[in-house]
This record gives structure tokens, C-alpha cells and sequence, in this order.
């Protein structure tokens, strides 16, 4: 019994592994990796080439980041991250380096 309960829990970890991809021991070293996942789901909103983002990176920076594609940007980071943003959250964003903040805190 013991060891379905262990097979199911194996077979469930890459699901877990991709519903929570900010997980990692060391700190910092998944940064890169939530600034491109970032551009990429931007990109595909603005149907464009890959976004670089970065800390400072607000959306007059981008051409196209208007405030129907920050709505339809946020929601799909809610899906992707599995996380839930509150309206303080999102009122309170001045630039990307502020929501991978977010996301880094939701991920611990």
C-alpha cells in the first residue's frame, strides 16, 4: 500500500515540477530563467519575437505593452506560475523587477 502510494507521488512530481517552476535550493540562480519564461508569455501575447526583460523593464518600454495586453499578461501568469495576484499586488508594480519579487516570495 505504502509503495502505491510512493508510485503515485513519483508519477505526480514532474506535474508538481511544472506547476511551480520558481523551486530551486539556491537562490537567485533561477532569476535568468523567470525573465525569459516572463518574455516568452509576453511575446506570444504581443505575437511577436522573445521580449528581453529586465529589472527595470515597465511596459512603456515595450512597444505594444498596453493595458489590454497587461491584463491578458497578468492573467496568464497567474496560469503559468499557479499563483493568484491580489489588486494591491498589481497596483503596486512598477516594473518587471517588482513582479518577479512577487513571484520569487509565492515560490518560497
Amino acid at each position: 500500500m505504502l509503495l502505491l502510494g510512493t508510485q503515485r507521488i513519483i508519477d505526480a512530481l514532474p506535474c508538481a515540477i511544472m506547476r511551480h517552476p520558481l523551486r530551486t535550493n539556491r537562490k537567485d540562480d533561477h532569476l535568468p530563467d523567470i525573465y525569459a519564461r516572463l518574455g516568452e508569455i509576453l511575446a506570444d501575447i504581443l505575437d511577436g519575437d522573445d521580449v528581453e526583460l529586465r529589472p527595470d523593464t515597465t511596459a512603456a518600454d515595450v512597444e505594444g505593452w498596453d493595458s489590454l495586453n497587461n491584463i491578458r499578461f497578468m492573467s496568464e501568469i497567474e496560469s503559468v506560475f499557479g499563483v493568484r495576484f491580489t489588486t494591491s499586488e498589481l497596483t503596486g508594480l512598477d516594473n518587471v523587477g517588482a513582479l518577479v519579487k512577487i513571484l520569487e516570495a509565492r515560490a518560497r
